[in-house]
């Protein structure tokens, strides 16, 4: 990811004021050192998004698909 953990929150804030539907289920799949976004992963869910992070696409679909 590469982001500061400032700008993880920043960017998570600015979420509402771009538009993005909160109920919009968002899913990443990471290889290799997932910590960040793990991390991104915690703040974006506590704050009440439905962004979840996997290891694959096919986890990732089964989970966007899900009612």
């Amino acid at each position: 990811m590469g982001e500061s953990v400032t700008g993880m929150y920043e960017f998570i804030g600015k979420m509402d004021s771009l538009g993005i539907p909160r109920d919009m289920k968002m899913a990443s799949v990471v290889r290799g050192d997932t910590k960040d976004h793990v991390f991104f992963e915690t703040v974006a869910r506590n704050q009440g998004w439905l962004y979840q992070v996997f290891a694959s696409v096919q986890e990732a679909e089964a989970w966007l698909a899900e009612g």
